[in-house]
C-alpha cells in the first residue's frame, strides 16, 4: 500500500507520519479531513441530507393527510348515496323452520344459495346479520320426552325494513321455502 500521495497537505502528511510513529492525532486532523473530503465532493454537507429528510418526510405527511380525507369523503359519500339501512326502519327476525332432508352435497348447494340470496339482500341494505343454527335445543324449566319445539328453527336471519309488508317481501326472496321449509317473519320489540 503506497501511503505517499503529493496531494495531501502538510497537515495530513504530518499527521500521517505521527501515525507512523504512534503519535495521536491532533484535535483538528479530523475537521481537516472531512473539509477536504467536502472539498473533493467525496462528501456531501452534514445539513444537506437532515434537510432532505425533513422535506420528504414533510411529503409523506401532506401525502397520508391528503388520503385519509380523500377515503373520509369516499366512505361519508359511499353512506349517504348507498342503499339505506334506514335508521328509521324497523328490525324483524326471519326464522328459518324445517326444511326437506339434503344430502351433504344438496345441503352444500343450499348453504352456497343462501348466501348468495343474503349477499344480495346485505348489498340492498336489508340484511344485518344471519347464521345457521345447530339441530340440537335444550330448553330451560321444562322437562319432558319431546325436543322443545325450537328445535325446528334451523337458522335465522335479522333484517331491517320499513314496514311489514316489506319484511314479507324479504321473507318471500329468502330461499329456504323453496327448499320445503317455513319463513316466520317476527318484529323485534324497540324498548
Amino acid at each position: 500500500m503506497n501511503l505517499e500521495n503529493s496531494d495531501w497537505t502538510e497537515a495530513e502528511s504530518a499527521a500521517l507520519g505521527a501515525l507512523r510513529e504512534e503519535k495521536i492525532p491532533g484535535p483538528g486532523l479530523e475537521k481537516n479531513v472531512l473539509k477536504e473530503l467536502s472539498r473533493r465532493g467525496l462528501l456531501a454537507p452534514a445539513a444537506a441530507p437532515r434537510i432532505r429528510l425533513r422535506i420528504a418526510a414533510a411529503a409523506a405527511a401532506a401525502a397520508v393527510f391528503a388520503l385519509g380525507v380523500l377515503v373520509g369523503s369516499q366512505r361519508s359519500g359511499r353512506n349517504a348515496a348507498g342503499p339505506p339501512a334506514a335508521p328509521a326502519a324497523a328490525r324483524y327476525v326471519l326464522f328459518l323452520e324445517g326444511a326437506q332432508p339434503a344430502t351433504a352435497a344438496e345441503e352444500a348447494a343450499r348453504v352456497a344459495e343462501y348466501r348468495s340470496w343474503a349477499r344480495r339482500e346485505a348489498a340492498a341494505g336489508k340484511l344485518l346479520a344471519g347464521e345457521k343454527l345447530e339441530p340440537s335445543a335444550h330448553e330451560a324449566g321444562a322437562a319432558g320426552p319431546e325436543p322443545p319445539a325450537s328445535a325446528a328453527v334451523r337458522g335465522f336471519f335479522i333484517i331491517a325494513a320499513a314496514s311489514d309488508e316489506e319484511a314479507l317481501a324479504t321473507a318471500r326472496r329468502c330461499p329456504h321455502a323453496a327448499h320445503g321449509g317455513r319463513v316466520i317473519v317476527r318484529k323485534i320489540a324497540v324498548l
